[in-house]
């Protein structure tokens, strides 16, 4: 009777490991690259990552409240000047809103995200990453990211954050406004700063 209890023991462990590495790897939870990211040579590019303006909660309702239309339109007075090639976000409608005011400003199409690609924050922030890299070297790229946790993972904020060096707390308030320089050699640099009117953090 012990060899069997041993036996089923054994077995689950098995499945359990099977099950797990078949999404994360057996090994642990992080399956992606932790190597530091660069900029090509001779370049540097910046990230600008902030969280999506306030947004509303009634069905049928703009995706934004007034507040966060407001904040939108700060955004681009805080950033519009900063030679920005490109601004990437999810493709839901809170991001796409508060993108939208910039983007009309400087004449840039919104690169949109799927859903699907967000499924896994973890791997997308290292895929996110080092396809801008290539894409923009030497560029000024925004990201207009939420908190939103997924499974085990965090916001897109978070793990963009992180996955360009950053300790601490990453964007989570709705006017902070984090700008990091990647350069091809020497530390990567951050600012915090916020803009717009003061906000909060309460909801994803």
């Amino acid at each position: 009777m012990g060899s069997i209890f041993r036996f089923r023991n054994i077995f689950f462990s098995v499945a359990v490991c099977f099950a797990v590495n078949t999404v994360l790897g057996c090994s642990g939870i992080s399956t992606v690259p932790s190597d530091p990211v660069v900029s090509p040579p001779g370049t540097t590019t910046t990230f600008i990552l902030v969280r999506h303006a306030e947004r509303a909660k009634e069905q049928g309702a703009s995706a934004l409240t007034p507040a966060g239309r407001e904040r939108a339109t700060a955004l681009v007075a805080a950033i519009g000047d900063m030679g920005i090639t490109a601004i990437y976000c999810p493709d839901r409608g809170r991001n796409r809103e508060t993108a939208r005011p910039l983007a009309d400003h400087l004449g840039l199409t919104l690169n949109l995200i799927a859903e699907a690609r967000l499924a896994n924050t973890h791997r997308f922030a290292d895929e996110f990453v080092r396809e801008v890299i290539a894409k923009h070297p030497g560029g000024v790229i925004v990201w207009i990211g939420n908190n939103s946790p997924v499974g085990i993972w965090g916001g897109n904020l978070r793990e963009i954050y992180h996955r360009l060096g950053g300790t601490g707390e990453s964007p989570s308030k709705y006017d902070d406004l984090f700008i990091i320089k990647v350069p091809a050699k020497g530390n990567i640099q951050i600012t915090k700063t916020t803009y717009g009117q003061p906000a909060g953090r309460f909801d994803q």
